[in-house]
C-alpha cells in the first residue's frame, strides 16, 4: 500500500541507519538523535532531504500495534503527534517533530505561569483527543511539550476504555498538569514520632524555596479554574451534579432501608 512503498522509499535507509548506530553506541542516550523513551520505544530525530522527522523504535511488536490506531485516530489533531509512516517489520514509527521541552523539565526560575490562551489550548486538545477515543497520559510529564511560540504539544496518548472517566474528569485533572515544573529540592531535616508521623523542618532558605513553589502552585490553580468555569460551564455544571448524587448515594440507600424495615 501507499504506507509501505513511502516508508521504503523514504525512511527504511534511515531507520536501518538509526539502528547500526544504537548498536555501536553504548547507550543510546548518548546519541545526538536521541529525544526521549516513552512507556513504548525510543525516539530520535533525524533529517531527511532537509525534513525533521522523530522515529519511534519499539521494544515490542505489541507495543507498536497498540500504538499505531492511536495515531490514526489523531490524525488532524493540532498539538497531538501526527504519523507520518510506519513498519512492523522494522518496529518502527515516523511522527512529525512536536516542538517544545518536557513540562517537567522547566525551570521554575524565575516563578512563571502559562497565559490563558496557552492553557484554554491545551484544554481543547485535551477535548478533541477525547471525542476521537484518546485520553492524556496526565502522569508522565515528558509526554508533554512546551513551546513559548506554539504552546502545548501532546505524545504518547492511550485508548480510552468504555465506561472510562469522563471528560470533566480528565479536565480537572489538568491542574496537575499546569503546575509541573522541574522545581529544586528543598533541603530539609525529617523526625518522624512513635506514631509514625513525619515533621519536616526546614532551612530559612528551604522555606523560602517553599513559599515560591506554593506561589506557583497556587496561582497557577486560580487561573485554571477560572478558565474552566468559563469554557466549560455546562461540562462542569453536569459533573457536579453527577458528583453530588454520588455523594447523596450511601445516604439514599441507607434512608431507604431504614423506611423498608
Amino acid at each position: 500500500g501507499r504506507n509501505h512503498e513511502g516508508y521504503q522509499e523514504i525512511f527504511a535507509a534511515a531507520v536501518s541507519d538509526l539502528r547500526r548506530k544504537i548498536a555501536a553506541s553504548k547507550d543510546p542516550k548518548e546519541l545526538p538523535e536521541y529525544l526521549g523513551a516513552g512507556d513504548r520505544g525510543s525516539v530520535f530525530r533525524v533529517e531527511i532531504a532537509g525534513m525533521a522527522y522523530a522515529i519511534k523504535l519499539f521494544k515490542k511488536r505489541s507495543e507498536q500495534e497498540y500504538e499505531i490506531p492511536i495515531l490514526k485516530r489523531i490524525r488532524g489533531i493540532r498539538h497531538a503527534a501526527q504519523l507520518v509512516a510506519y513498519s512492523l517489520e522494522d518496529q518502527a514509527v515516523i511522527m512529525e517533530v512536536l516542538p517544545g521541552v518536557p513540562i517537567d523539565k522547566l525551570s521554575n526560575d524565575p516563578p512563571f505561569l502559562y497565559s490563558d490562551e496557552e492553557m484554554v489550548q491545551l484544554m481543547r486538545t485535551v477535548a478533541e483527543l477525547y471525542e476521537a477515543g484518546v485520553i492524556l497520559d496526565r502522569g508522565n510529564g515528558g509526554n508533554i511539550l512546551y513551546d513559548p511560540e506554539v504552546g502545548f504539544s501532546v505524545l504518547d496518548p492511550y485508548l480510552q476504555f468504555e465506561g472510562g472517566r469522563p471528560l470533566a474528569k480528565h479536565l480537572l485533572s489538568l491542574d496537575g498538569v499546569f503546575e509541573k515544573r522541574d522545581y529544586p529540592s528543598i533541603p530539609s531535616k525529617s523526625k518522624m514520632d512513635d506514631d509514625g508521623n513525619i515533621t519536616y523542618r526546614y532551612t530559612k532558605e528551604g522555606k523560602k524555596a517553599l513559599a515560591k513553589e506554593y506561589r506557583t502552585v497556587l496561582a497557577t490553580r486560580v487561573q485554571f479554574f477560572r478558565l474552566l468555569e468559563r469554557v466549560y460551564p455546562k461540562l462542569l455544571a453536569e459533573w457536579r451534579s453527577e458528583r453530588e448524587e454520588y455523594r447523596q448515594m450511601p445516604r439514599m440507600v441507607l434512608t431507604d432501608y431504614q423506611e423498608r424495615t
